[in-house]
């Protein structure tokens, strides 16, 4: 009975960390966040963008950079290749960032450079224009350090819907087909399918002791945990 209710205790707490404010500020120290609404929700209600059309920082920017650039070897904070660190929001604006030029920024050029100056470098695949958009637009927006909220259905998670832009964003950088860490790919639905049967995947984005944490510089929210978890235990759907 006793663990019964201790189980039950410990899905209350994490159901309510999911419905109530929490701080998303990838750099909170900094002083230069412009936090529009810190609010990470589980039931998919609400705004994850601002009105005013900004670009999120802590949502679209950092994981682009940490899953694209801040690989160890790379542009993590310890091999700082060429001198740029692309882990966090005061390490990326301090180098290659030009917001009185924007296009012009070294951070945006690379990548559209050819052969071995392009970044990622190949074998990993390009960089869609969508993506560099974004990059540019925020880079003309004031390179601001603005937070929004982590807001998806975890309850009912689809994989076209939630699963898929996670892994999109936060994973897909380092572990696509020419640019495999580890050997793993997640870059179709089969791939991702056969990690969640045999339990590796949602090991590594638990930070369980014995599986590689993923991502690596920073843990998902607990509202995109519980979506993986409840989308294994719904058979993991093609949805």
């Amino acid at each position: 009975m006793l663990k019964k209710l201790i189980l039950f205790l410990s899905v209350l707490v994490l159901t309510a960390s999911c419905l109530y404010e929490k701080n998303t500020d990838p750099n909170p120290a900094s002083g230069t966040t412009d936090t529009l609404k810190n609010l990470v929700t589980c039931d998919g209600s609400g705004n994850t963008t601002p009105a005013n059309g900004d670009i999120c920082f802590n949502t679209q920017i950092l994981p682009f950079f940490q899953s694209n650039c801040g690989q160890s070897g790379c542009h993590d904070s310890k091999s700082r290749k060429d001198g740029y660190d692309l882990t966090s929001y005061a390490s990326i604006i301090k180098k290659g960032i030009s917001t009185s030029n924007p296009s012009s920024s070294k951070l945006y050029r690379v990548l559209f450079e050819s052969g071995e100056d392009r970044m990622p470098p190949p074998p990993a695949a390009a960089i869609s224009k969508a993506q560099a958009d974004i990059l540019l637009a925020w880079i003309k927006q004031g390179a601001k350090n603005t937070a929004c909220s982590v807001n998806i259905d975890a309850q009912n998670p689809t994989y076209s819907g939630v699963i898929k832009p996670i892994i999109d964003t936060q994973c897909l950088g380092c572990h696509q087909t020419g640019n495999a860490s580890g050997n793993i790919t997640l870059d179709s639905y089969a791939k991702v399918k056969a990690l969640i049967d045999n339990g590796k995947l949602l090991g590594s984005v638990t930070y369980t002791a014995g599986y590689s944490a993923m991502p690596p510089s920073q843990k998902l929210s607990d509202c995109e945990i519980t979506a993986f978890q409840n989308w294994k235990n719904k058979g993991a759907p093609n949805n």
